[in-house]
């Protein structure tokens, strides 16, 4: 089999790169992170990023904004 045919076969990630060949998974790639991350560039500087996370999940966010909703109407009533 030559480079050129082998290469086509090999699986690719999210960003197109090749993974590794003992890596290869048939699915989606599992998530290192739970959490969702938002890239910021930083101005005026040449490839520098801030990383910012969200610190409660959709699901939390929910939760905490019925509660308050609920306490809210418990007081007023």
């Amino acid at each position: 089999m030559s480079i050129k045919k082998r290469r086509q076969k090999r699986s690719r990630d999210e960003r197109g790169r090749f993974l590794p060949e003992q890596e290869q998974l048939p699915g989606e790639l599992p998530l290192n992170s739970v959490r969702k991350i938002k890239l910021v560039k930083v101005k005026g500087s040449y490839g520098s990023y801030l990383v910012r996370t969200q610190r409660l999940k959709d699901g939390e966010k929910d939760l905490l904004l019925l509660s308050g909703v609920l306490m809210i109407l418990a007081i007023i009533f």
